[in-house]
């Protein structure tokens, strides 16, 4: 057939199908809808969980930037200014640090606005300094200096640089919240720089003095091969971006954490569930469609007769596809964001109690948008592209031929003594399209698997391990610094006040408490060697950190030697000590602690293994440790036991930041708490953890929350009634996203099922009123189409159950197996529920889909021709 070109009337013959297909449209722009909805509420709450994760990280890092540079001249700084690599570039130029605190550290420097943006160094009280007696700092700084944060007070300000005390009265302009970083910032003016020039003489490669010298957090215009970029902008300088005894060396750094390695895994799995997504909104797209054309076959017939080709029918149905999909994807984008935006908190609800701080947030971030949007197009395309073809290639003869769906190959005719019986026609009528039975019967398979398999997971929560894998007591109580993961347990006006202990003890059945003590930031004085060597040292706000080969990092003290993570335990936190090596004997361990010459080593479990390997220790049994206190050996101890430490002994459930920022990837050294008062000029008491008798449990909880309300307001504490809370709030964030995907897909297939029963009615309306007329009653129609339901609902729910269970024994007793605070347990009721619902589904279109959509007379039926 010869090609004619009448797109004005294809054009208006689509809109014509378009408009008359009432039932069609709604049920397609529901389906494409809920297909946007889904791709735009997962990825909505995948990026906003990324994104408040990785705010956090930035946080405690101190930069969102992309990476930094340091000891830069000032011509240098220029030419990194001018570079083409760049996008966004911050001037920070280092001063010191003041020598007028009492225990928390403070830097002095100045930061222009872009510097301070991205370090996070922006006063939310107040505003930045402008003159030259101006300046800002956190409310952590103005604590240990003992000034009160408010606009306009007086801060006396001393800085050591090149052997001379200097000493500035300063005002302060604004202050901000303190992070998590161990160094607050205190930042000066231009103009104040500009006064006292004379002071910062660029004078790095004789001393190796920071004052003068220009650092710089920068935003790259690529993120690809980020080190290379730096490396070639340092040497293109005149610098030596690797040799750090290079008089010309130029620090640089990636910041991981802006810019994290590429996870395969992630990205397998983030594949896996799009591939999954794509699949449920082909399986209702597509059916709704075919079905639509199946429906309109007679029409395109005659289309065909009169000269239309099979490129402009597909236009047709391609068209009224664009058209639904403009309605349907805006519609579903919108409805998804806010869903995966108020199921956001519920998700970083379990991060909580550890995250201290996090900004939960997601802004209409166009990626969201786009992402979702491009995934729902290429659904719809993929849906439409067969029907269109079908739509396509009908002839005319066939399309008037066309009653419905049947199969085309020869049936083997069944003779019955009592003819045909309601419940054989209704089984022969699910093989008239077999491909649409299967896509339907799919379609309710995958929400029946993916909701039990969610209820499988979500059950197999161990509420036992969880809490023996975090703690070992009814209670522990430690300062609040503690149990923010934004500060940690770092210096000594983080430990727990010893009143808030005393007050403990008073109450009714407490049993079993036990005091642990741990070293801090501000014990620099106390050092440990245990045979380790460093190859390499670096400062970093104001600590030294030596590099071992293996590119380990550990706090050094005073001395150059490492600090380590040491503890002081009493009786009661040593009998609670799990001994994987060396002596084990619990009164012999007592007996030699006691004794002052013996220490343990100790390493954190990893999360469900219940063991560690020996290459984990930094020590051997017997073993010699010694202990230096101001450079001077002051007592030798040796390895008597190596121990498998959970939480509460090595800081609070879920928090490392304080032995993470103390003693880095050093050892840990537990030690009798007499031995630690000793060796400590100040020792620091880090937490209390003991159990009671459960009649007084409510009680305690009681107490301690009345305490912390009126008595000591920076005091906290944890328990196993708390810990179970947030195995609660896990369970419920796999049930809500689990749920949301599975109601999703059970919507889907549910839509799918009505749409096929309705179109069903519609399309074999001639068939219904010539059985009618050969003596069906409208009670054995009924009763036909109702079996044709269940035999849907029965054959979904059937093979739900035995996938369910099939897939619940395999991929998620894997998934179980390798997630520490799991035990697999196998349920099929979810399923089961699932599938009756589905019947009661099954029993009720149909009945209400005859009386509206199956109306006249049977002579009135038989005359119709569409």
């Amino acid at each position: 057939m010869l090609e004619n070109n009448n797109k004005k009337i294809v054009d208006k013959l689509a809109k014509r199908s378009f408009f008359k297909n009432k039932m069609r449209n709604i049920a397609a722009v529901t389906a494409i809808a809920l297909t946007a909805l889904l791709f735009t509420s997962i990825i909505t709450i995948g990026i906003g969980a990324s994104q408040s994760m990785t705010l956090t990280s930035q946080k405690q890092k101190g930069s969102k930037a992309d990476a930094d540079l340091r000891y830069m001249t000032a011509d240098q700084f220029q030419k990194l200014e001018e570079s083409d690599m760049v996008e966004t570039v911050g001037e920070r130029r280092p001063i010191g640090f003041l020598s007028n605190t009492n225990h928390h550290n403070v830097e002095l420097d100045y930061m222009d606005a872009v510097e301070q943006e991205l370090t996070f160094s922006m006063p939310t009280h107040g505003k930045a300094p402008r003159a030259a007696n101006e300046i800002a700092t956190t409310d952590r700084a103005l604590e240990d200096l003992g000034i009160t944060p408010e606009v306009g007070s007086k801060i006396p300000v001393e800085f050591e640089l090149r052997g001379e005390i200097h000493h500035f009265d300063m005002v302060l302009s604004g202050w901000w919240e303190a992070g998590g970083m161990p160094v607050s910032m205190m930042i000066v003016s231009e103009a104040f720089m500009t006064e006292n020039d004379a002071l910062f003489p660029y004078t790095y490669r004789q001393d190796l003095e920071m004052a003068g010298t220009y650092f710089s957090d920068i935003v790259l215009k690529s993120n690809a091969n980020i080190q290379d970029q730096l490396f070639s902008f340092i040497r293109s300088v005149g610098g030596e971006p690797e040799d750090r005894e290079d008089p010309d060396y130029i620090l640089s750094a990636v910041n991981q954490v802006t810019n994290p390695p590429l996870n395969m895994k992630l990205v397998i799995g983030i594949a896996g569930f799009a591939v999954l997504f794509i699949i449920c909104g082909y399986l209702l797209i597509y059916n709704i469609f075919d079905i639509s054309v199946a429906q309109d076959i007679r029409h395109y017939g005659l289309l065909r007769t009169v000269g239309s080709s099979k490129k402009q029918i597909r236009q047709m149905v391609n068209r009224q596809a664009v058209w639904l999909s403009c309605i349907g994807i805006p519609i579903g984008l919108i409805l998804g964001f806010f869903l995966g935006k108020s199921v956001l908190p519920s998700v970083m609800d379990m991060f909580a109690n550890t995250n201290k701080g996090i900004t939960v947030e997601v802004s209409p971030n166009p990626i969201i948008f786009i992402g979702a949007a491009l995934f729902a197009v290429i659904t719809v395309y993929l849906s439409v592209r067969k029907p269109a073809k079908k739509a396509s290639r009908i002839s005319s003869l066939e399309a008037s031929r066309y009653v419905g769906d049947s199969a085309v190959c020869k049936k083997k005719t069944s003779k019955r003594k009592n003819g045909s019986r309601i419940t054989h026609m209704a089984w022969a009528n699910l093989g008239r399209n077999k491909t649409r039975t299967a896509f339907i019967m799919i379609s309710l398979l995958l929400c029946t698997v993916l909701l039990n398999s969610v209820f499988v997971i979500a059950g197999s929560f161990d509420t036992d391990k969880w809490i023996k894998s975090l703690s070992k007591t009814d209670f522990i109580i430690a300062s609040s610094s503690t149990f923010n993961n934004m500060k940690g347990f770092i210096h000594h006006d983080d430990a727990l006040d010893e009143n808030m202990v005393k007050a403990v003890e008073e109450q009714p059945g407490v049993i079993d408490g036990g005091r642990l003590f741990k070293n801090t930031l501000d014990d620099k004085s106390v050092s440990f060697d245990y045979g380790f060597k460093i190859v390499d040292t670096e400062e970093s706000d104001g600590y030294s950190y030596g590099i071992t080969a293996e590119g380990e990092s550990f706090t050094l003290a005073d001395d150059k030697r490492p600090m380590c993570n040491a503890f002081g335990m009493s009786d009661a936190v040593l009998s609670r000590m799990t001994i994987v090596n060396g002596e084990k004997d619990l009164n012999v361990l007592r007996e030699k602690l006691a004794e002052g010459n013996y220490i343990i080593e100790g390493v954190s479990e990893v999360r469900g293994s219940g063991n560690v390997s020996v290459k984990e220790y930094n020590c051997e049994i017997g073993q010699k440790v010694d202990v230096y206190v101001d450079g001077k050996k002051a007592k030798t101890f040796t390895v008597l036991a190596q121990a498998l430490l959970n939480d509460v002994e090595y800081e609070v459930p879920s928090i490392n930041t304080g032995v993470v920022q103390v003693g880095n990837d050093s050892p840990y050294f537990y030690m009798s708490q007499n031995d630690f008062e000793t060796i400590y000029q100040n020792p620091t008491l880090l937490s209390y953890s003991f159990n009671i008798n459960p009649e007084y449990e409510m009680q305690m909880e009681e107490f301690l929350d009345d305490y912390i309300q009126n008595v000591n307001p920076n005091g906290s504490y944890n328990s196993v009634s708390l810990l179970k809370a947030d195995v609660k709030k896990t369970q419920q964030v796999v049930y809500v996203i689990g749920g949301i995907i599975g109601i999703v897909m059970g919507i889907a297939g549910i839509i799918n099922f009505i749409n096929m029963v309705i179109t069903s009615i519609i399309t074999r309306r001639h068939e219904f009123a010539a059985m009618q007329s050969i003596g069906m009653t409208k009670k054995q129609l009924n009763r036909m189409m109702t079996l044709e339901g269940i035999y849907y609902a029965l054959g979904a729910g059937i093979l739900g159950i035995i996938s369910s269970g099939i897939l619940g024994v395999t991929l998620v007793r894997m998934i179980s197996s390798n997630i520490w605070f799991m035990t697999f347990h196998l349920t099929i009721i979810p399923a089961v529920i699932i599938c009756v619902v589905f019947l009661l589904i099954a029993i009720i279109v149909p009945t209400i889909s005859l009386k509206i959509f199956h109306k006249g007379s049977i002579v009135e039926q038989l005359r119709e021709t569409e």
